[in-house]
This record gives structure tokens, C-alpha cells and sequence, in this order.
């Protein structure tokens, strides 16, 4: 492996592994405690290291939770883009995507209280990079989807990202049926509706889409 440059600073194959190991850390954190868990001493204590380690591979906690939280993302939304990019039909692969992304937050209330805690944490931080990134990170996946339809159609994933980031939020507390919703969104995006939504992923031991508490994990 060669050797990596994070800002001024170039860390060795070594260097690297532990750093890796600290971020693995701070997302277990993340998935079982929430944000406020993920103090320095806390992630120290998670990956069997001290908090001088910690602050010699990264700025700050919120740097680490910013980091952590950005990578369960972007696991998700790659696990869910790798379902549909299997569809030959782009439309379907369209309609996958978005029921797929949607369906496990009215499910798993860990989901959006995780997502709420870290923006709230970043609002009264004053630092919304990793806000800015992990919305960035969701359009781009919508934009890709949207693109295998019709290039002209990617104009409409911030307008996708913004209608499903509202839904899924207030879907424990005000659910909306996934029929409504899905055509609230064609016409958003001006994709006919599909005639079911009964888009399931397509991994039999998925840990994103599991009902079991033990497997599932905590995606933004």
C-alpha cells in the first residue's frame, strides 16, 4: 500500500491501518451511542488506543464524527446505487433506488433520531462541512439514478434529496403512505409512477435492510 497524504501530513501503510482502525471505531459508535457518545476519550477507549493517538490523526472529535458519519452514508447510498445497477431497466433501477432508500426509516427510529443528532450537533457547532457533504453525497446518488433515465432528468436530485429528506425524517412521527409518496415524487421528477412498490433489496442477510435489531445498522 502506498502511503497516503491527509493535508501536510503523509502517513505511512502502518499509519494508516490506525488510523482506519480509529474512524472503524468512531462509526460503531455512531450505530450503537449516537453523536454524543463520540467524545475523544470515548472513541480512544472503542479502538484500544489513547487520546494522544487520537489528536495526532485527527483535529477533534466532531472531525472524527464528521468523518464517521459521512462514511455510514456513503455505505448505505453505494449499497443501495450496487442493487441498481444489477436492473437493466433504468426506470426500475430509478424506482429502486428511491424505494429502497426510503423504506427502513419508518422501520429502524434510529435512522432519522441519528440523523437529527448530528445536525443538530453540527448546527451548534458552526461547522456544516460534513452536513454539506453527506447531502451532497445523497444527491449524487439520485443524480445517478436519474441520468440512466434521461440526462435532461438530473436537474431534478436536489429537489428528490430535499422531498425525501423531509419524508423520511417525519415518517416515524407522520407516516406517509409509500404509494403517496412515490407519487408525490413522479411528479417532482417527472418519471411515471410505478405500478408497485414492492422494490426490496435484493441481498437475503442485507445488514442495511435487515428487521433484525442485531444485524441492521444505523445509515444516515
Amino acid at each position: 500500500m502506498a502511503p497516503r497524504t491527509y493535508g501536510d501530513r503523509t502517513l505511512s501503510p502502518n499509519q494508516e491501518f490506525r488510523r482506519t482502525e480509529i474512524l472503524d471505531a468512531t462509526t460503531r459508535l455512531l450505530r450503537t451511542r449516537g453523536v454524543a457518545a463520540c467524545t475523544v476519550r470515548a472513541i480512544a477507549k472503542e479502538a484500544g488506543t489513547s487520546n494522544g493517538v487520537i489528536h495526532y490523526y485527527f483535529t477533534d472529535a466532531q472531525e472524527l464524527t464528521d468523518l464517521g458519519f459521512l462514511r455510514l452514508a456513503q455505505d448505505y447510498y453505494e449499497h443501495i446505487r450496487g442493487q441498481a445497477a444489477q436492473i437493466p431497466d433504468p426506470v426500475e433501477a430509478l424506482w429502486h433506488t428511491v424505494v429502497t432508500y426510503v423504506t427502513p426509516w419508518g422501520v429502524h427510529t434510529s435512522m432519522p433520531l441519528l440523523w437529527c443528532e448530528y445536525y443538530v450537533a453540527a448546527m451548534r457547532t458552526k461547522r456544516p462541512d460534513g452536513v454539506v457533504a453527506t447531502q451532497q453525497a445523497m444527491t449524487d446518488l439520485f443524480a445517478y439514478a436519474l441520468e440512466r433515465v434521461s440526462p435532461t432528468l438530473v436537474r431534478h436530485a436536489a429537489a428528490l434529496t430535499r422531498h425525501v429528506t423531509g419524508a423520511v425524517l417525519s415518517q416515524p412521527q407522520v407516516p406517509v403512505d409509500l404509494g403517496d409518496l412515490v407519487g408525490e415524487i413522479a411528479r417532482i421528477i417527472e418519471v411515471p409512477a410505478p405500478d408497485t412498490t414492492d422494490f426490496s433489496c435484493r441481498e437475503d442477510d442485507c445488514s442495511f435492510h435487515s428487521s433484525d435489531p442485531v444485524r441492521r445498522q444505523r445509515p444516515a
